[in-house]
């Protein structure tokens, strides 16, 4: 499964399309049609039937990943961001990006990322 994705200034909102063809039409406008963005691979889908919340699930791992990756100036929530996060500015605290993802995905940080 192919997924695209693009986080939006300044909220940060999440646009995104998947197809299991690399070569699909919609990939390709979205590609076109979003300047900056990102691109997902998920393996092992099956015959099972992706829908968007798969997608947006994968698009959460998979950001969350790169904030594991984006350097804090303290462990956990109480830090803040040494660099920039898509949207989020230098100096933005660790809280408001957990909460973004958190109300982005509809999603629980402790539930859903933590322990995947």
């Amino acid at each position: 499964m192919n997924i695209f994705y693009s986080v939006n200034p300044p909220l940060g909102t999440v646009l995104f399309e998947f197809s299991r063809n690399e070569d699909a039409p919609a990939l390709s406008d979205f590609e076109k049609d979003v300047g900056a963005h990102g691109r997902i691979i998920v393996n092992n889908v099956g015959d099972n039937e992706f829908m968007a919340s798969d997608a947006l699930r994968a698009i959460a791992g998979h950001l969350w990943n790169e904030l594991g990756d984006t350097p804090t100036d303290s462990d956990g929530v109480d830090g803040k961001l040494d660099d920039e996060f898509y949207h989020f500015p230098k100096g933005t605290a660790v809280y408001d990006v957990w909460a973004w993802f958190e109300v982005e995905f509809n999603l629980s940080i402790s539930a859903d990322l933590m322990h995947q």
